[in-house]
């Protein structure tokens, strides 16, 4: 019983995961581009940080089907 609502926290955080940090990411590196516009060099490092939480997200998407209960 325990292992089953374990399984299903992991997935519930696992979708929480993959729908923000995309979002975030995306966020991030839009910010990045208006600062690298204008000349700011902090703004490839947001770039970066917008890169890394897409990956991050994209990652935690595609796991989340690992945590399926086994019947």
């Amino acid at each position: 019983m325990f292992k089953r609502f374990w399984l299903f926290q992991a997935r519930v955080a696992l979708i929480l995961v993959g729908f923000t940090f995309p979002l975030a990411g995306l966020l991030c590196v839009v910010l990045g581009a208006v600062e690298l516009i204008h000349g700011q060099a902090q703004g490839g490092l947001f770039v970066l940080l917008g890169l890394a939480f897409i990956a991050v997200g994209i990652f935690a998407w595609t796991a989340r089907g690992s945590f399926r209960p086994r019947p």
